[in-house]
Protein backbone atom coordinates (compact mmCIF):
# COMPACT_ATOMS: atom_id res chain seq x y z
CA UNK A 1 0.00 0.00 0.00
CA UNK A 2 1.85 3.56 -0.98
CA UNK A 3 0.75 6.15 0.88
CA UNK A 4 1.40 10.12 0.11
CA UNK A 5 3.24 12.49 2.72
CA UNK A 6 0.21 13.90 3.60
CA UNK A 7 -1.17 10.20 5.20
CA UNK A 8 2.41 9.44 6.66
CA UNK A 9 2.39 12.49 8.54
CA UNK A 10 -0.56 12.04 9.47
CA UNK A 11 0.40 8.39 10.85
CA UNK A 12 3.18 9.81 12.65
CA UNK A 13 1.02 13.06 13.77
CA UNK A 14 -1.27 10.34 15.82
CA UNK A 15 1.69 8.39 17.21
CA UNK A 16 2.56 11.97 18.82
CA UNK A 17 -0.48 12.49 20.21
CA UNK A 18 0.10 8.60 22.55
CA UNK A 19 -2.58 7.06 19.90
CA UNK A 20 -2.19 3.16 19.62
CA UNK A 21 -1.18 1.54 16.21
CA UNK A 22 -4.97 -0.25 16.54
CA UNK A 23 -6.73 3.39 17.33
CA UNK A 24 -4.28 4.94 14.52
CA UNK A 25 -5.21 1.83 11.99
CA UNK A 26 -8.88 2.34 12.65
CA UNK A 27 -9.07 5.87 13.18
CA UNK A 28 -7.60 6.27 9.13
CA UNK A 29 -8.93 3.34 7.55
CA UNK A 30 -5.54 1.83 7.04
CA UNK A 31 -3.91 -1.71 7.81
CA UNK A 32 -2.01 -1.86 11.15
CA UNK A 33 1.19 -3.81 9.39
CA UNK A 34 1.07 -0.47 7.14
CA UNK A 35 1.03 1.74 10.30
CA UNK A 36 3.44 0.11 11.99
CA UNK A 37 5.79 0.27 9.45
CA UNK A 38 5.53 4.15 8.77
CA UNK A 39 6.21 4.66 12.67
CA UNK A 40 9.21 2.04 12.38
CA UNK A 41 10.60 4.04 9.67
CA UNK A 42 10.29 7.03 11.40
CA UNK A 43 11.64 6.17 14.76
CA UNK A 44 14.72 4.65 12.13
CA UNK A 45 15.44 7.64 9.56
CA UNK A 46 13.61 9.82 10.97
CA UNK A 47 11.44 11.24 8.44
CA UNK A 48 7.97 10.54 7.21
CA UNK A 49 8.61 10.75 3.25
CA UNK A 50 8.12 8.10 1.24
CA UNK A 51 11.75 6.63 0.00
CA UNK A 52 12.60 6.51 -3.97
CA UNK A 53 11.32 3.58 -5.70
CA UNK A 54 14.31 1.22 -6.95
CA UNK A 55 14.93 -0.33 -10.55
CA UNK A 56 12.91 0.79 -13.54
CA UNK A 57 9.16 1.49 -14.07
CA UNK A 58 7.62 -0.96 -16.46
CA UNK A 59 7.34 -0.15 -20.32
CA UNK A 60 3.96 -1.52 -20.66
CA UNK A 61 0.54 -0.37 -19.43
CA UNK A 62 -1.51 1.09 -21.90
CA UNK A 63 0.06 -1.10 -24.15
CA UNK A 64 -1.11 -4.22 -22.92
CA UNK A 65 -4.89 -3.55 -23.86
CA UNK A 66 -3.31 -3.40 -27.65
CA UNK A 67 -1.53 -6.65 -26.99
CA UNK A 68 -5.04 -8.36 -26.08
CA UNK A 69 -6.62 -7.19 -28.58
CA UNK A 70 -4.31 -7.97 -31.31
CA UNK A 71 -3.83 -11.38 -29.89
CA UNK A 72 -3.12 -13.46 -32.90
CA UNK A 73 -0.61 -10.84 -34.00
CA UNK A 74 3.16 -12.13 -34.11
CA UNK A 75 5.97 -10.63 -31.45
CA UNK A 76 7.79 -9.22 -34.43
CA UNK A 77 4.21 -7.16 -35.52
CA UNK A 78 3.84 -6.29 -32.05
CA UNK A 79 7.75 -4.51 -31.77
CA UNK A 80 7.14 -2.45 -34.60
CA UNK A 81 3.83 -1.43 -33.49
CA UNK A 82 5.32 -0.55 -30.13
CA UNK A 83 8.95 0.78 -31.52
CA UNK A 84 10.04 1.76 -28.04
CA UNK A 85 10.72 -1.90 -26.87
CA UNK A 86 12.83 -4.79 -27.83
CA UNK A 87 11.59 -7.94 -29.43
CA UNK A 88 12.77 -9.31 -25.88
CA UNK A 89 10.88 -7.07 -24.04
CA UNK A 90 7.98 -7.17 -25.70
CA UNK A 91 8.20 -11.97 -25.20
CA UNK A 92 8.64 -10.96 -21.73
CA UNK A 93 5.71 -8.72 -21.34
CA UNK A 94 3.40 -11.38 -23.29
CA UNK A 95 4.41 -13.87 -21.08
CA UNK A 96 3.54 -12.07 -18.13
CA UNK A 97 0.43 -11.02 -19.17
CA UNK A 98 -0.37 -15.06 -19.65
CA UNK A 99 0.34 -15.13 -23.43
CA UNK A 100 2.48 -18.02 -24.44
CA UNK A 101 3.58 -19.77 -27.90
CA UNK A 102 2.15 -22.89 -27.80
CA UNK A 103 0.29 -24.47 -30.51
CA UNK A 104 -3.46 -25.83 -30.06
CA UNK A 105 -4.09 -29.10 -29.59
CA UNK A 106 -4.90 -30.85 -32.64
CA UNK A 107 -8.88 -32.78 -32.31
CA UNK A 108 -8.36 -36.30 -33.54
CA UNK A 109 -9.62 -36.75 -37.64
CA UNK A 110 -13.13 -37.98 -37.91
CA UNK A 111 -13.09 -40.21 -41.07
CA UNK A 112 -16.34 -41.64 -42.65
CA UNK A 113 -15.74 -44.48 -40.61
CA UNK A 114 -15.06 -43.20 -37.46
CA UNK A 115 -18.68 -40.93 -38.02
CA UNK A 116 -20.16 -44.18 -39.01
CA UNK A 117 -19.13 -46.27 -35.81
CA UNK A 118 -20.13 -43.12 -33.61
CA UNK A 119 -23.27 -43.06 -34.91
CA UNK A 120 -24.01 -46.66 -34.49
CA UNK A 121 -22.95 -46.21 -31.19
CA UNK A 122 -25.20 -43.17 -30.16
CA UNK A 123 -28.40 -45.24 -32.29
CA UNK A 124 -27.79 -48.40 -29.68
CA UNK A 125 -28.16 -46.36 -26.56
CA UNK A 126 -30.81 -43.81 -27.33
CA UNK A 127 -33.09 -45.17 -25.86
CA UNK A 128 -31.25 -45.84 -22.74
CA UNK A 129 -32.52 -45.36 -19.12
CA UNK A 130 -30.36 -43.29 -16.34
CA UNK A 131 -30.13 -46.15 -14.68
CA UNK A 132 -27.83 -48.18 -17.55
CA UNK A 133 -26.16 -44.80 -17.91
CA UNK A 134 -25.00 -45.16 -14.31
CA UNK A 135 -23.30 -48.51 -15.33
CA UNK A 136 -21.04 -46.82 -17.44
CA UNK A 137 -17.33 -46.38 -15.59
CA UNK A 138 -15.25 -46.43 -18.93
CA UNK A 139 -16.00 -45.40 -22.35
CA UNK A 140 -16.20 -47.96 -24.69
CA UNK A 141 -13.04 -49.08 -26.23
CA UNK A 142 -13.54 -47.84 -30.22
CA UNK A 143 -13.53 -44.70 -28.36
CA UNK A 144 -10.28 -44.71 -28.56
CA UNK A 145 -9.97 -46.03 -32.10
CA UNK A 146 -10.85 -43.07 -33.20
CA UNK A 147 -8.62 -41.01 -35.52
CA UNK A 148 -6.24 -44.25 -36.14
CA UNK A 149 -6.39 -44.13 -39.83
CA UNK A 150 -3.44 -41.26 -39.55
CA UNK A 151 -5.18 -38.61 -37.41
CA UNK A 152 -4.16 -38.31 -33.55
CA UNK A 153 -5.38 -40.84 -31.42
CA UNK A 154 -6.39 -40.18 -27.83
CA UNK A 155 -3.49 -42.47 -26.96
CA UNK A 156 -1.12 -40.30 -28.18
Amino acid sequence: LRLSDFQRGTVIGCHLSMKSVCQISALLELPRSTVSTVIMKWKRLGAAMAQLRSGRPHKFTEQNRIARKNSLSSVATLTTEFQMASGRTVRWALHEMGFHGRAATHKPKMTMRNTKRRLERCKTRRHWTPEQWKLVAVPPKDINDIGKEGGLSADQ
